[in-house]
């Protein structure tokens, strides 16, 4: 139905019809919303240029970071500067910037001031990581030990479950002869998860050795008993510290307690050292009688090549010629096993029943065609040696010594993770450091980008 609309006021007056009032209305209602709309726009448009112009700026500068961190693992010092300066510039970011500069000066020899950029970086929460660590490798490159431990104690401290801090932090503890610290610290790093607990255990247990050594050196032979325990705990079959504590055991006349020591050890890892130690457990000095105690040792493990080394020995000593050839030779004539002493044993067998010299000499050019038995070979060099240490003086690699032949070494072998030469892995350490860093300007990359969001979202 269609029908008017009347409006009057202070004498002005206007008739219409709804339909056109409506159409006033929309139209009306259309201008008002087209204003608003460009108000908000006008009210934007600067926020937009502005984030516009801070987002190109900081592509610019991550693309710098990119291209430097590239310089830096190529080895190009000069491209590496121009890009730190251009980051250093374009990105209101002086971590990242100090990262880069730090390394670019590395690389340009000037350690002084790749210094003052790692000090600086400590000072930042987010960079104090890769800070201490820039650091810790000058004071390593110059053999700075002291600085280096400082370094590494911090660094430690702040974040105990990183593997490169715990493993840098060990190394030097040991190299300062911090045994007790270092076992609370290999504890640590076991709790932590940084380690193989079947690999740590033969790790702790020349760790308890080398702390019982130092309680030695200083007279405390109580301490050193204790602490051998403990080594020996952890590895039953560590053959130092079981030759270390059966001679204390022997010094208090404890002949006993040694015999079993060292059957409980032949069953598990059988040693010429521990046969030496274990004679002198015999409470007589006739040869038919020690060849009957040694009995009790060999059949711990009887099919040993060390057992029948040590047989084959007993029996000559007793001059049982026909049962020592048995132990050394098959029936066809062949050796049982090809080992420098087996082949000496012979000869020496030749001499003393049948005197025959020619028959020795033949035994002795064949000794001397193979290995001179087995030693004791570093995993990490190959560095064969005859007597067992903590550290190789090759590699300086701690506890890699294993008893074997020569010949089963490969050159290559491994050994436990963590005896790393720590004085050999700058290169490594620089190859990290860009690996951390590239990290850093990642993270920090994301990090822009979601304040990038933010501000987008702020700004509707």
């Amino acid at each position: 139905r269609p029908g008017t609309v009347k409006i009057e006021w202070e004498g002005w007056g206007v008739d219409t019809t709804v339909g056109v009032v409506l159409v006033l209305i929309a139209i009306f209602s259309i201008a008002v919303s087209l204003v608003y709309q460009g108000f908000l726009l006008l009210r934007r448009m600067p926020g937009k240029i502005s984030a516009s112009w801070r987002n190109s700026r900081r592509e610019k500068g991550y693309k710098a970071l990119t291209r430097g961190m590239v310089a830096v693992a190529a080895g190009d010092a000069g491209e590496a500067r121009r890009n730190a300066d251009r980051v250093s510039q374009i990105l209101n970011d002086p971590p990242l910037s100090m990262l880069l500069s730090a390394q670019a000066a590395q690389l340009n020899g000037d350690e002084e001031a790749a210094e003052q950029f790692f000090k600086e970086m400590t000072k930042t929460k987010d960079t104090a990581f890769l800070g201490f660590r820039g650091l810790f490798n000058q004071a390593m490159k110059r053999k700075d030990y002291k600085v280096a431990f400082e370094l590494a104690s911090k660094a430690y401290q702040g974040n105990p479950k990183s593997s490169w801090v715990a493993e840098a932090f060990l190394k030097l503890q040991m190299r300062h002869g911090i045994w007790r610290e270092a076992i609370n610290t290999h504890n640590d790093m076991l709790r932590n998860n940084l380690l193989n607990s079947k690999e740590a255990n033969h790790f702790q247990s020349a760790l308890y050795y080398q702390l019982a050594i130092q309680s030695l050196d200083s007279g405390d032979k109580l301490s050193a008993k204790t602490d051998l325990k403990a080594s020996i705990k952890k590895n039953p079959g560590f053959v130092p510290g079981i030759v270390e504590l059966a001679k204390l055991f022997l010094v208090d006349g404890k002949k006993q307690k040694v015999a079993k020591l060292i059957e409980k050890a032949w069953s598990i890892n059988p040693h010429p050292d521990l046969a030496k130690l274990y004679g002198k457990t015999c409470g007589s000095g006739e040869k038919i009688d020690q060849l009957k105690h040694f009995e009790k040792l060999i059949i711990r493990n009887s099919d040993h090549l060390e057992s029948r080394i040590v047989k084959a020995r007993a029996l000559i000593n007793a001059k049982f010629w026909g049962e020592a050839r048995k132990v050394l030779i098959k029936e066809t004539g062949e050796l049982v096993d090809q080992d420098f002493r087996a082949y000496c044993m012979l000869a020496e067998l030749e001499e003393k029943e049948h005197g025959d010299h020619k028959a020795s000499r033949k035994w002795l050019d064949a000794a001397n065609k193979i290995p001179q038995g087995p030693l004791w070979i570093c995993r990490n060099c190959g560095n064969a040696v005859p007597e067992w240490s903590s550290f190789c003086a090759s590699c300086e690699s701690f506890n890699a010594f294993v008893w074997q032949h020569p010949r089963h070494i490969s050159s290559n072998s491994n050994g436990i993770p963590l005896a790393k030469n720590l004085f050999t892995e700058q290169k490594e350490n620089e190859a990290a450091d860009i690996e951390a860093a590239q990290t850093f300007s990642s993270d920090n990359a994301v990090t822009e980008k979601n304040k990038e969001q933010n501000d987008q979202q702020n700004a509707r």
